[in-house]
């Protein structure tokens, strides 16, 4: 990564966790509304499992031969 990426990763590191904390917000919320007593910890953990592994897929997809140009 050159020294511009660099510095317009560090401007974005804080934008990058809040959206990443937004994300689970909304699915905590949607499974609130399913299901009343739902466990927030549980439903974190399987979010975030789910984040992870989409992430990992974004990640195998952006490194593909016809995206690195």
């Amino acid at each position: 990564m050159s020294q511009m990426e660099d510095r317009e990763l560090l401007a974005r590191k804080k934008e990058i966790a809040l959206d990443m904390t937004a994300v689970l917000e909304k699915y905590r919320a949607i499974f609130s509304w399913d299901i009343p007593e739902v466990n927030i910890a549980a439903v974190d953990q399987v979010v975030l499992k789910e984040m992870a592994l989409a992430l990992k897929q974004l990640s195998q997809s952006s490194q593909a031969p016809e995206n690195n140009k």
